[in-house]
């Protein structure tokens, strides 16, 4: 199983420098994101090409701030 955590500090802009490219290439089970800086929504607008991972996001209280979201192939229990 290969998982992959990283700190993307904003996933919106991680996505207009071609990060989605880049995890298709990573062929990841599970992938953890830290900063993403968005709401769960956002966070699923940013992916919405991405349809092979449940897709689970959390945000901080504060708009545009800390944030995360796991990304992974097997639906957790």
């Amino acid at each position: 199983m290969r998982v992959i955590s990283l700190n993307v500090n904003g996933i919106r802009a991680a996505e207009r420098k071609g990060f989605f490219n880049w995890m298709h290439l990573q062929y990841a089970d599970i992938i953890c994101l830290q900063e993403t800086k968005a709401t769960p929504e956002q966070v699923n607008e940013a992916i919405a090409l991405l349809t092979n991972y449940h897709i689970y996001a959390n945000s901080a209280e504060r708009k545009g701030y800390s944030g995360t979201a796991i990304f992974s192939k097997t639906k957790p229990l």
